[in-house]
């Protein structure tokens, strides 16, 4: 159950993410792929841990966890993640942890 929670967590942001994505395409053409891979590499050395993937996406799932679990019970219901809600201006996503020190 756990694995398939996370799982459409995953799909979830990635859902969420598409917009963002296509924007950044269409504003500078950037390539979606190398901006994604961009913003997951917190400590910039041009590579994914696994550390970094899972913050990504435990972020993705706490943005879509505070904008839509409307009665704040910890659950999304189908009515909830379906629910039309007025856009808003979008909050830009919180800056990657700093490096550590070598």
């Amino acid at each position: 159950m756990k694995s398939s929670t996370f799982i459409g967590f995953a799909l979830a942001a990635l859902v969420t993410a598409a917009p963002a994505l296509a924007q950044e395409k269409a504003a500078g053409g950037t390539d979606r792929r190398e901006a994604m891979f961009q913003r997951m590499d917190a400590n910039g050395d041009g590579k994914l841990t696994r550390a970094e993937v899972d913050a990504y996406y435990k972020a993705a799932a706490d943005r879509l966890m505070s904008k839509r679990d409307f009665d704040k019970n910890g659950e999304i219901t189908r009515e909830e993640f379906t629910k039309r809600v007025p856009r808003t201006k979008k909050t830009p996503a919180p800056a990657p942890a700093p490096a550590p020190a070598k």
